[in-house]
């Protein structure tokens, strides 16, 4: 589809994550080397960066290299895709630092592959978060700096390598909170292009890009937007009012009408299939389409609220 990133999502996001699981020890090694002032401290600030970058890896491979496999993230495919990056960064790290306790990190990757399978079984969404905590653990079990020769303390060591670890996971977290979008934000936000490169499978974002390209009068491309926001999860009300705006737009009256009748139903449909509603049921937060009201005269023949019920 067009309006999908579909270059990104399926050649720019996987090589890069391979990429930077495979180039980032290197990179990382020779910061680290520079500012450090000697072997010991070195080594002491080698271990939170290197348990961090395995946990990134991870996260990495289970939400840029296995959601291209399966348009999904958190499936099996980007369970298997997460475990192969951490596997290539150990591998990478080995040849830019040294090999990690072979028996720690063996036993890491079986307790970080139960963890996420006990995730999934139990329905939990953010199985790859599991993952990616036990593999930090592992991380730092498995690079375990080796005993002081010394009596001097390396507590700057700590200290720069729990600062560079804090770093990166800043750079890699930031884009998510800083590109995301609210569902009542959709229609006046503007293109996503922002959001769909940090997240290709982001339904709001792709329901916000369909509204500016009905805002361009690309009315094809903003239909194809809403169609495709569904199929990636995202509810289905709002993505009918996308399309009512369509068909007003396109001088449809009557398909609108219809349309945005099919949008409050299904509004009314989630919200009595939500089970957590603790407070009385109010059927709202719906988006009036424009031009259904400038241009096709208003809904007087939609249903009152009153006459929705669930199908």
């Amino acid at each position: 589809m067009e309006a999908w990133p579909i270059e990104e999502a399926y050649v720019v996001r996987p090589l890069g994550s391979v990429a930077l699981a495979v180039g980032l020890p290197f990179l990382v090694e020779a910061a680290l080397s520079r500012l450090a002032g000697d072997p010991e401290t070195l080594a002491r600030a080698r271990t939170p960066v290197r348990a961090t970058l395995l946990s990134l890896a991870f996260v990495l491979g289970g939400t840029a290299l296995g959601p291209s496999l399966s348009e999904a993230s958190g499936g099996v495919a980007s369970h298997a895709m997460a475990f192969l990056c951490a596997a290539l960064l150990v591998l990478a790290d080995a040849r830019a630092v040294a090999a990690p306790d072979a028996r720690a990190a063996g036993v890491g990757f079986v307790a970080a592959a139960l963890a996420c399978g006990a995730s999934l079984a139990l329905g939990f969404e953010h199985s790859i978060a599991v993952g990616a905590a036990v593999m930090a653990i592992t991380g730092a079990v498995a690079y375990r700096p080796p005993a002081p020769t010394s009596d001097a303390t390396h507590a700057f060591g700590w200290f720069l390598g729990g600062a560079a670890a804090l770093m990166l996971v800043a750079a890699f977290a930031a884009p998510i909170p800083l590109t995301e979008i609210l569902p009542e934000d959709v229609p006046y936000h503007g293109d996503a292009t922002w959001r769909l490169r940090v997240d290709p499978w982001d339904p709001v974002a792709m329901l916000a890009t369909g509204w500016a390209a009905r805002e361009r009068e690309e009315l094809t491309r903003a239909t194809a937007c809403a169609r495709e926001s569904v199929r990636m999860g995202g509810a289905r009300g709002p993505a009918l009012e996308l399309e009512a705006e369509v068909l007003a737009a396109r001088g449809e009256c009557e398909a609108a009408r219809s349309m945005f009748d099919r949008a409050l139903r299904a509004r009314a449909r989630e919200s009595f299939e939500d089970d957590s509603i603790l407070t009385p049921l109010v059927l709202g937060g719906y988006q009036l389409p424009p031009t259904l009201i400038t241009a096709c005269g208003g809904l007087e023949e939609l249903p009152s609220v009153g006459d929705l019920r669930p199908p």
